[in-house]
């Protein structure tokens, strides 16, 4: 198992199995859909999202603790693969009051 917030993840992959980074790329898209690169995005962004859906913490807070530099990046990135900012996503788990009749 290998830290998916480390920026050496791939490389920390590369040395237990003794693969060639080519050949390892090609086995782990084939397996996986997706490049090793693309594959710990996705799972950073995933963790993201399940820290988004609360205020406990800030969108700086969250960013660093999923892998990524700075809030800047993380929401970049986090929009190209959720289609939204972290900041709407979050707005979307917010309570609203319930209005009785």
């Amino acid at each position: 198992f290998f830290e998916l917030k480390s920026d050496s993840a791939i490389n920390q992959a590369l040395i237990r199995p003794s693969l060639s980074p080519f050949y390892f790329c090609r086995v782990f898209k084939s397996a996986t859909g997706d490049s090793p690169h693309v594959y710990i995005l996705r799972k950073r962004i995933e963790y993201a999202s399940q820290l988004l859906q609360s205020n406990e913490y800030s969108i700086l807070e969250i960013a660093l603790s999923s892998g990524f530099s700075d809030a800047s990046n993380f929401s970049k990135q986090f929009k190209k693969f959720t289609g939204q900012t972290p900041s709407n996503y979050r707005r979307g788990f917010e309570k609203r009051p319930i209005f009785l009749m």
